[in-house]
């Protein structure tokens, strides 16, 4: 019987179906489709396919829950790629019957626990604020502050990039004052967060002089760094997101000597 058992769990099975017949079948069974988005360069896609994915206790568990699949993103998953907006890899996503995204990750981290990641995907398909929900209500909610910080928040424990989330909430907070320094706590914690042309940077240009006079001498230095670092990150995120808009506000900036100002060096 022992070794029945260990013949029969092989991990995750993931299936060969189309895309669509993957939503059929999910409505049909009313399940979740787990879509695991990799490369074939990707090195962390490699350590969950050889570890996490092939632990018993993970294909009892999905395979009762789930519908999965397994999509190179550069050959056979292009169109779901890009319909998911997927840029790193691996991407873990749990999407519904509809195709609407319910719960996803981004990295190796989240195979450290595939049965806590997949429980939270089935928590978030039957709450009021799934990650699908969330976004079709964001742009009706720009005044919202309380929705505006759970949205952002969301995007975060999801590994999606925040930035968008953090702008729009900073535009109505009101916790705190631009020129004190829980402000100034919040941006240094978000600073991996903060691109150009947003109100995170809006309020670091108008305060800068004054966090210094508040900061530590270990928050002095990621001040000193934070603006060369912004520059830096938005230049990334324009290239990796196609953003239009940003990638102007780059070039403008690097047109006014931004780059010289904060001695950055490219």
């Amino acid at each position: 019987m022992f070794t029945v058992n260990l013949l029969f769990f092989q991990g995750i099975d993931f299936k060969s179906l189309k895309f669509d017949e993957a939503l059929a079948q999910a409505k049909a069974e009313d399940k979740l489709i787990f879509i695991d988005f990799y490369t074939e360069w990707c090195g962390p896609c490699k350590k969950l396919a050889k570890g996490p994915f092939k632990e018993p206790k993970n294909d009892e568990f999905y395979n009762k829950n789930f519908i999965y699949l397994k999509l190179d993103a550069e050959k056979e998953g292009i169109a779901e790629a890009r319909r998911y907006k997927i840029t790193s890899y691996p991407t873990l996503v749990f999407v519904n019957g509809d195709g609407d995204v319910v719960h996803k990750g981004v990295g190796v981290t989240n195979g450290y626990d595939m049965i806590g990641f997949g429980t939270a995907a089935l928590n978030a398909s039957s709450s009021k604020y799934s990650w699908a929900k969330l976004q079709e209500m964001f742009t009706e909610k720009q005044n919202g502050e309380a929705f505006l910080k759970m949205y952002y928040q969301k995007m975060e424990e999801l590994g999606t990039d925040p930035p968008e989330g953090i702008n729009a909430w900073l535009k109505v907070q009101t916790e705190f004052e631009e020129f004190d320094i829980q402000m100034m706590n919040f941006l240094l914690n978000k600073q991996f967060s903060v691109c150009l042309g947003t109100k995170s940077e809006e309020i670091l240009n108008n305060n800068y002089e004054h966090y210094l006079t508040l900061a530590t001498d270990r928050q002095k230095k990621s001040l000193s760094r934070f603006k060369s670092a912004t520059f830096s990150r938005s230049v990334g995120h324009a290239r990796k997101s196609q953003d239009a808009e940003l990638m102007k506000v780059v070039i403008e900036r690097y047109k006014t000597g931004y780059i010289a100002q904060n001695r950055m060096i490219i």
